[in-house]
């Protein structure tokens, strides 16, 4: 009976995910700590020299936080998206195809709902692998 395999979509990463996801953060982090510099030059330097009212600044300010959070929140969401339809479903295609080598598991490798990506793979070496059984 195939191992059934459950997918947790964040906070569990492979090794490959992570090399993707740790840079993507970094930068979100780093854009977030030079917006909030530009925030603060501005009030600074044109809301003193102006006059803005509170009022105005508050509303200023927090629409851009809101939006650059939104945006980098939007971007990771898209990268942990991204990794477990590509990276994550590879790192099992390794691993099965590791355990057949190695003897573990008899039969095919089968992809699981939603890694359309190799099914059109694993159907050729699932090919291969009954052939070498044959012989």
């Amino acid at each position: 009976m195939p191992k059934d395999f459950k997918r947790y979509i964040l906070f569990r990463t492979n090794k490959y995910q992570r090399r993707l996801i740790i840079p993507t953060v970094v930068a979100c982090l780093a854009v977030l700590g030079v917006t909030f510099l530009l925030l603060e030059y501005y009030i600074n330097s044109v809301v003193m020299e102006q006059g803005m009212n509170s009022q105005m600044l508050f509303a200023t300010v927090m629409t851009v936080i809101a939006t650059v959070t939104a945006l980098l929140l939007g971007i990771l969401i898209w990268s942990f998206y991204l990794t477990n339809k590509v990276v994550g479903p590879y790192s099992r295609v390794i691993q099965e195809l590791d355990d057949v080598i190695s003897g573990k598991k008899q039969g095919s490798v089968n992809a699981r709902d939603g890694d359309e990506m190799f099914k059109d793979l694993l159907s050729r070496v699932n090919v291969i692998i009954e052939r070498s059984h044959k012989s």
